[in-house]
């Protein structure tokens, strides 16, 4: 099974009807532990899918980080237990309103 990068350097094809496109994301559960990690979008257009869309009631974490437990690790989250969801893309890193016009 070849694995070809295509021009986005995160985007790789597995084959014919698998694709690996790692999204960044932290992850609050419901015994609030914040986890924060990559999940696979795949085919998916936004991170939002894999939690609405999906019909699975899993989703897969890697190279994720548990405060005081480490990093590296590959998890199955079950989605019931997920209080919220935020792609690191999305994350604002100043107030807009605190820049001058």
């Amino acid at each position: 099974m070849a694995k070809k990068k295509s021009r986005d350097d995160k985007v790789i094809s597995i084959g014919k009807h698998s694709i690996l496109k790692p999204a960044r994301v932290s992850i609050k559960t419901a015994d609030g532990s914040v986890i924060q990690g990559s999940v696979n979008v795949g085919f998916e257009r936004r991170v939002s899918n894999l939690f609405i869309d999906s019909e699975s009631p899993f989703v897969v974490l890697f190279d994720a980080t548990i405060p005081g437990e480490g990093s590296g690790k590959i998890l199955v989250l079950n989605k019931a237990h997920i209080v919220w969801v935020e792609p690191e893309e999305a994350r604002v890193t100043s107030d807009p309103r605190d820049e001058s016009a």
